[in-house]
């Protein structure tokens, strides 16, 4: 029916603990059977209240890493990406540099209770257009989020395997509590994905998955992926979810304020 009346389609799916071992299914559906474009992505963030329960369900480094690779179209795609950040002088998000990246598209946010920010997911900055108005809170306040600036170095700054990351600045708000912190997930899958395509990379300050026994580890994880020896395909339904919805250990609340939710 939406092809028929030339609406554009494509699926996608999240892959969790829950779910991985039915993508690669939904992925020969999707295609075979649909004749339809299909996706995935594995990056799944805390709650916007702070909570971390969703990264009950979220996939290793390595599993996320063995998924991608899997998909040769998806190899091919951040092969490109890594091979256009390695070619670029290093340095190219130094202290002083915007901390959000400009986007061709800029977007806004508005919540069901009038509070405006820069991403569906950013919540420390907020405005509310009840008691102003849009136009003031995308010519003044967004602009002010937009264009400001990294106060200090970290790991980030010098690293030239960004876009096989994925990190901004919300997802250090939802994990850290704080928008310019290094989130250790995206960063190990990063590497990860580096050395599993074969890429050297350049070092960026003091980064625990360039030396040490974290390099070692990711450096033999990238062995199992590239050898074939994680077979995604062969990965087996998981027990009942049920237990991830007893959340007990994760922490719920805002790590910036220490407020709970």
């Amino acid at each position: 029916m939406l092809r028929e009346r030339g609406l554009p389609l494509k699926l996608k799916t999240v892959p969790t603990s829950i779910n991985k071992h039915e993508v690669f299914a939904m992925k020969r559906f999707a295609e075979e059977d649909l004749g339809l474009e299909f996706k995935f992505d594995a990056q799944i963030n805390p709650r916007i209240d702070c909570s971390q329960s969703p990264l009950a369900v979220r996939l290793s480094p390595e599993e996320v890493v063995a998924l991608d690779m899997h998909s040769q179209k998806a190899a091919e795609e951040y092969r490109t990406l890594a091979e256009r950040d390695l070619s670029k002088a290093a340095g190219s998000r130094e202290v002083g540099h915007r901390l959000f990246l400009r986007r061709r598209d800029e977007v806004i946010r508005v919540d069901p209770y009038g509070r405006m920010s820069i991403c569906v997911i950013s919540q420390q900055e907020t405005y509310d257009i009840r008691q102003g108005s849009v136009r003031e809170g995308w010519e003044k306040f967004l602009l002010t989020v937009r264009t400001s600036k990294r106060t200090r170095p970290t790991k980030c700054t010098q690293c030239r395997i960004q876009s096989l990351c994925g990190m901004c600045p919300a997802n250090g708000e939802l994990e850290n509590g704080d928008k310019e912190s290094p989130v250790a997930f995206l960063c190990e899958a990063a590497h990860l994905r580096a050395l599993s395509l074969g890429l050297e990379i350049p070092e960026h300050g003091d980064c625990e998955f360039c030396e040490g026994e974290g390099q070692e580890r990711i450096r033999e994880s990238a062995v199992r992926i590239r050898s074939a020896e994680i077979n995604v395909e062969d990965w087996m339904e998981p027990a009942p979810a049920f237990p991830v919805l007893n959340q007990g250990g994760l922490r719920s609340g805002c790590a910036s304020c220490g407020a709970g939710h």
